[in-house]
């Protein structure tokens, strides 16, 4: 009889512990690249050259028609393929984006004569580093990364 109490004893405490170790494991579940890149509005922070920060150099007070302040750019990426940006709070440019290079780069307004494609550097939740191609007045091509955060 005493075996028997044991037995039960042991088999509901087998019970208790494997019930509350058991948990739903997809809660730690990592977010898609298309969940971290269309969670809401990035804002520009910086513009890099290379490792140089070159945000301050497209700043013109005198000119600012022709100025370019990184920090008054905001780029919002629709789950449907759709993005828009703005700058300064008025409409900049929208069009379609999708994935290329196994979800590494980012491919704008594909087919149309706008059709650019942006390498990602970092996607976090809080962080997108974006690098394009962008050419000089020397007719000179280089890589520029556009920094933006939530």
């Amino acid at each position: 009889m005493k075996l028997q109490k044991l037995l039960a004893l042991f088999l509901v405490m087998v019970l208790a512990f494997s019930t509350v170790s058991c948990d739903d494991d997809d809660d730690d579940a990592e977010p898609t690249r298309t969940a971290l890149l269309t969670g809401g509005q990035w804002t520009g922070t910086a513009l890099f050259l290379g490792t140089q920060d070159i945000s301050d150099w497209l700043i013109d007070e005198d000119d600012p028609d022709n100025s370019f302040d990184v920090k008054k750019w905001k780029v919002t990426f629709n789950s449907n393929g759709t993005y828009s940006s703005t700058y300064d709070g008025s409409a900049a440019e929208s069009g379609r984006w999708e994935f290329t290079n196994n979800e590494q780069s980012i491919l704008f307004d594909k087919g149309t004569a706008d059709e650019e494609t942006a390498r990602i550097n970092q996607l976090t939740s809080s962080e997108l580093y974006i690098v394009q191609a962008w050419e000089t007045e020397d007719n000179q091509t280089v890589d520029i990364e556009a920094r933006f955060a939530r």
